[in-house]
């Protein structure tokens, strides 16, 4: 699949494939097939350093070595773009006047010519995020690359490209491909460029093991609540070779290792200093005709967007952050879900069937729970509000009066928990921690003291602990849900109307995955709000 151009540069330069060859992906666009059955161990590619593009190689270049002394204060990302786009003109200029000047020629012809990593976000497709913590990393990313081109404008003026190489649109697609597609080395941190080794696609390593807040409950049903959701929203493919729909991205990015080590946290290729080759290893057994993977670590969506430009539909390392002012909001006043969840309290919750009347408080919006977290069409009252039941995605809750905190006195606090750990997983359970966190506010100082091996090990301490903890868990989502300005089927049809706009285009734009991405973040929120449900339902029918 690859052009004969490349192909006769690879084998004339020294490049050793194994049992396999690039072809067209029936769910990407393209990728690495077994031309032979592989096992694992098996060496799929031999790379040899003189072809990696490296600061290495950049300083063995004969105009841009000698420059680099001068501009010592540039890291090595910004010294390995400013030698992309060197070469990048030395190949242009080549072409042009059928030289040989660029030893890469042949390699850089056929990278992608966009990208859509967070660093080429637009301002609209930064506030298409919507959520917080990813506008800011986006934000974060364009800055960054700002800064570093700015600090690099004297250096690639120095070199004497020509002005298109010189801006930041140049350095936006210099930067994107580095990120998407270097392999990791020993020498250097900003890692190398590797030809034939990033046309494998890529796969995740197994989802992280997940603490089940009910797995003390003999009578745990297994339902949809308690499996990945999946966040499938249709299958595209982008601009840099990926596939949205599953587990594919065509890309570098592997880890210092080989099959000998850690299959969920070392990568599929090392560099061999013995023989001065970078090899990539199949992790696993491959049939004729299968593709052939790489895995190069554990990535949420929001990473994988803003490191390659894409997102999996079902990602078992997807992460939804919480907002720690949601939980705290939640924990001070105390849940319509916990008092739901005793029945010895007088004040209980109203559910209202979605053919109910709806009305709706200007600016307010509710992500209603869909009709089967409860096994009925109907939602849950967890506001106080004068009347302001919204209808969304055919159920509504009926938002009236909470009831009194059943929480002590003094309401609980929320022990010290970094923000990062503080997320739902694809499933919608709780991270570890702040499963953690949540059980040792809702113990009380006598339980805390008298169970602590329990709380370390993260263990339940009592069942009105995790009473609490499930209904503090549900109100946060809620409110984290309420705070968005869009609600999940306005997000879907949304996403549908961007993509049947951009039905010939060849990948998703930023835009578009910016929809998505938010999309998936609301569902797993909800997955939240589902488990939630499902787990006090258990618990307050338990003995």
């Amino acid at each position: 699949m690859d052009s004969p151009e490349f192909d006769e540069w690879c084998e004339k330069c020294g490049v050793q494939r194994g049992c396999c060859e690039a072809a067209y992906v029936s769910d990407g666009w393209r990728g690495i097939i077994a031309t032979s059955p592989l096992k694992p161990g098996d060496v799929l590619l031999q790379v040899p350093e003189r072809l990696l593009i490296s600061r290495a190689s950049a300083e063995r270049d004969h105009v841009l070595g000698p420059l680099l002394h001068l501009h010592q204060r540039l890291d090595s990302y910004q010294v390995l773009n400013v030698h992309l786009l060197h070469e990048l003109s030395k190949a242009e200029a080549s072409m042009a006047n059928g030289s040989s000047g660029c030893q890469w020629g042949p390699y850089l012809k056929q990278l992608p010519r966009s990208y859509t990593t967070l660093c080429c976000f637009s301002d609209p497709d930064i506030a298409g995020l919507q959520v917080p913590h990813a506008v800011d990393k986006a934000r974060a990313a364009v800055d960054k690359a700002r800064q570093q081109w700015k600090a690099s404008l004297p250096l690639l003026k120095q070199l004497g490209l020509p002005k298109k190489y010189c801006g930041l649109g140049a350095w936006l697609w210099a930067s994107s491909t580095l990120l998407s597609r270097t392999m990791y080395v020993p020498w250097d941190k900003a890692g190398c460029l590797m030809p034939y080794g990033d046309l494998h696609n890529y796969q995740p390593p197994p989802g992280p093991h997940i603490t089940d807040i009910l797995e003390d409950d003999a009578e745990q049903e297994v339902t949809a609540d308690n499996r990945p959701c999946s966040t499938a929203c249709g299958n595209r493919t982008s601009s840099s070779g990926c596939s949205t729909s599953g587990r594919r991205f065509e890309g570098g990015g592997t880890c210092n290792g080989h099959p000998g080590g850690d299959e969920q946290l070392c990568g599929d290729g090392s560099f061999d200093a013995s023989c001065g080759m970078y090899k990539l290893y199949a992790r696993r057994s491959y049939a004729r005709g299968e593709q052939v993977y790489l895995c190069y670590g554990r990535h949420s969506n929001l990473e994988l967007l803003e490191l390659y430009g894409f997102m999996l539909d079902e990602n078992p390392h997807e992460e939804a952050l919480l907002s720690k002012g949601a939980l705290e909001a939640a924990m001070v006043r105390g849940t319509s879900a916990l008092a739901a969840a005793l029945p010895t309290r007088q004040h209980q919750p109203t559910w209202v069937d979605a053919a109910g009347s709806t009305g709706k408080e200007p600016g307010h919006r509710v992500h209603a729970i869909p009709g089967n977290a409860t096994g009925s069409s109907a939602a849950f009252s967890n506001k106080p509000s004068r009347s302001n039941g919204t209808q969304q995605d055919g159920c509504r809750w009926q938002q009236e009066p909470s009831p009194p905190s059943i929480l002590s006195d003094d309401a609980p606090s929320l022990p010290q928990l970094s923000p990062c750990d503080c997320f739902l997983h694809t499933n919608g359970a709780p991270s570890w921690p702040l499963l953690q966190a949540l059980r040792t506010a809702a113990a009380t100082p006598h339980q805390r003291k008298a169970c602590a091996h329990k709380l370390a090990a993260n263990e339940r301490i009592s069942r009105d602990g995790d009473l609490r903890v499930l209904g503090w868990l549900l109100d946060a989502c809620l409110l984290q849900l309420s705070g968005l300005p869009t609600s999940i089927s306005e997000d879907q049809e949304a996403l549908n109307r961007i993509r049947s706009e951009q039905e010939n285009e060849q990948g998703p734009t930023c835009m578009e995955l910016s929809v998505q991405w938010r999309l998936c973040y609301k569902r797993t929120l909800m997955q939240g709000v589902q488990r939630a449900l499902h787990g006090l339902k258990i618990l307050q029918n338990k003995d």
